[in-house]
């Protein structure tokens, strides 16, 4: 064999490699658009901003309200017993209207106080009827508050939803007139007076539904008479009684849990964090200005007085034209001439022009975004 027959290679004994570019990655990719991800960015802050308010309402503590609701109202009805003479045939004058003094003997009245509640209660309750002689002097100080029992206290207890009481009794009217006339002629001839009487009524009471609140209520029923006049009128006055109210215990069911709190509070972050990242998601979007836009707007708006923007630009044709290096010495030239400055966009947001119109010289400032340095 010669030799190159010794330097020849024999291809058919060999096997044919198969390339694999290992630089290729085949496995699976998720792509989410630019859209896409600003959703899901919004899908997850709600959901940890609502995970957040849930979990950190579920921390407070739960209080449990119990409600009792109540009324009360008070009457006053009285009748006028007159003393024997020639003018009324009838000695007895219904309440509401005026009467003589010097006629009136004793007033027989009937006072009522009434609760009413939403659910059966137990009540200790109490009451009494006084009646106080004021005497006032001509100024309005009190000279005399003499107090008078007209019922002593009275006292029971009642399981229910309503407290009714009720009591007749009988003002000697004269008596007390009589008595204020005496101190007044003997005292203080230019004082007044008036005779007050007050039916007080007080409760202590348990409500089943109550665990500590104790149901404690003050309340009166007053009538005024005046005395030492000719003609009286007699007054009612119920006004300290409450028609609609209610007592209401607020009981801790259960206290604060911290571990809904710490929960609650990395929802928070993570969605502050999330939100964080949604806006610069956002700022993205939002286009930037060239520093040719930015230098020009800068012009319009600070020298807005004296630029006059022109749709068209004018021909030059026989014009002496004067270029000015930088803006500052257009301005330099409007100041000297006290003309404005013409302005107009040649190319949008990369060439415009800045002119001053003196006869046939034309002072020119021209901005190209290409002759900017970044």
């Amino acid at each position: 064999m010669n030799k190159e027959g010794k330097n020849k290679i024999d291809y058919s004994k060999m096997k044919k490699v198969k390339y694999v570019n290992t630089n290729i990655d085949n496995s699976p990719h998720l792509y989410l658009s630019f859209n896409q991800r600003l959703f899901i960015l919004f899908v997850l802050i709600s959901l940890f901003c609502w995970f957040s308010y849930f979990l950190i309402n579920k921390s407070f503590a739960s209080y449990n309200t119990t409600t009792l609701e109540y009324g009360e109202n008070g009457i006053v009805n009285y009748d006028i017993q007159l003393v024997d003479n020639d003018y009324y045939a009838n000695n007895t004058q219904e309440s509401g209207r005026g009467y003589v003094s010097s006629l009136i003997d004793k007033i027989s009245t009937n006072m009522q106080y009434n609760t009413f509640l939403s659910n059966k209660v137990v009540l200790a309750y109490n009451y009494n009827v006084v009646g106080k002689l004021y005497i006032y002097s001509e100024e309005g100080n009190i000279l005399l508050d003499e107090e008078y029992k007209l019922v002593d206290e009275q006292k029971d207890t009642i399981y229910g939803k309503k407290l009714n009481i009720m009591e007749d009794f009988t003002i000697d009217y004269k008596k007390y007139n009589d008595i204020a006339k005496d101190y007044v002629n003997t005292y203080a001839p230019n004082a007044t007076s008036k005779f007050v009487v007050t039916m007080n009524v007080s409760y202590d009471g348990e409500y089943e539904n109550f665990n500590e609140t104790q149901l404690n209520h003050k309340a009166y029923i007053e009538m005024s008479i005046p005395l030492l006049k000719d003609t009286i009128t007699i007054d009612v006055n119920t006004k300290n009684l409450k028609p609609d109210g209610y007592y209401e215990e607020v009981v801790l069911e259960s206290g604060i849990n911290n571990l809904y709190s710490y929960f609650g509070l990395a929802s928070l972050i993570i969605a502050t964090m999330l939100a964080i990242r949604f806006i610069s998601l956002i700022l993205v979007l939002k286009p930037k200005k060239s520093k040719y836009s930015a230098l020009r707007d800068g012009y319009l708006k600070d020298y807005d007085r004296i630029i006059v923007n022109t749709k068209t630009l004018p021909k030059f044709t026989n014009a002496n034209i004067i270029d000015c290096y930088d803006f500052n010495e257009l301005l330099d030239a409007q100041s000297t001439l006290e003309l404005p400055i013409h302005y107009h966009e040649i190319v949008r947001n990369q060439k415009c022009v800045f002119y001053i119109r003196n006869g046939k010289d034309i002072y020119k400032y021209t901005l190209k975004e290409c002759d900017l340095e970044y």
